[in-house]
């Protein structure tokens, strides 16, 4: 399957700099790719503190608040342009944080 540049980069990135990048730790990002009822999935899930759902939905993918950042706007638009799907973000404050989309 062919993606868009830039598509998967800047969301494993955002695993390292938010996720484990302050750890002293350290810690693991994994990238999972699989196909389900003809759906094609990418998933980043890293090992870093989470993030509360709250505050999930006010990320600049959701629409909300347009003035922090331009990745996640950016990657939304080209999965709606080459498939007609959002970006599908899901948050576990005390687990992990993994981001996807199909």
């Amino acid at each position: 399957m062919s993606i868009p540049p830039l598509l998967l980069q800047p969301l494993v990135e955002n695993a390292i700099r938010h996720g484990i990048g302050n750890r002293i730790e350290g810690g693991t990002v994994k990238l999972t790719t699989f196909e389900t009822e003809g759906e094609y999935w990418f998933v980043i899930e890293d090992s870093g503190v989470g993030i509360e759902s709250e505050q999930l939905s006010r990320l600049p993918a959701s629409g909300s608040d347009r003035r922090q950042g331009v990745g996640l706007l950016n990657i939304n638009k080209r999965l709606r342009h080459e498939y007609g799907m959002d970006l599908r973000m899901y948050g576990y404050a005390s687990r992990r944080t993994e981001i996807g989309g199909n």
